[in-house]
C-alpha cells in the first residue's frame, strides 16, 4: 500500500487576517489561541501548491509517510512473531 494525498490542515496567512474586519480578526486570533491551549503543539512546514518546486516536496512527503507505513507494518510484524515464539 502507498501513502495517498490528503488534505489534513487548514493554513492561514497571517498577514490574510488583516483583511478581515478588525473585530473579527480579533476574535477569530483569541478564539485560535484559546483552542490551541487543548491541542497538540506540533509544528508544520507549509507549501504554496502553486510554486514550482510544489510536486518534489508532496513527493518527498508522500515516500516518507510510506516508509512510516512500511516500518510500522514491519514493526507489527515482528511484535506478532515474538507474541508466538512465547
Amino acid at each position: 500500500m502507498k501513502a495517498k494525498y490528503e488534505e489534513k490542515f487548514i493554513v492561514i496567512n497571517r498577514k490574510h487576517l488583516s483583511l478581515l474586519p478588525r473585530d473579527l480578526e480579533i476574535e477569530f486570533v483569541q478564539k485560535l489561541t484559546k483552542a490551541n491551549e487543548f491541542l497538540p503543539n506540533h509544528k508544520y512546514y507549509t507549501c504554496n501548491q502553486d510554486e514550482l518546486y510544489a510536486q518534489d516536496v508532496i513527493d518527498i512527503i508522500l515516500e516518507g509517510e510510506h516508509k512510516k507505513m512500511i516500518k510500522k507494518a514491519n514493526d507489527e510484524c515482528k511484535r506478532s512473531e515474538n507474541r508466538y515464539k512465547r
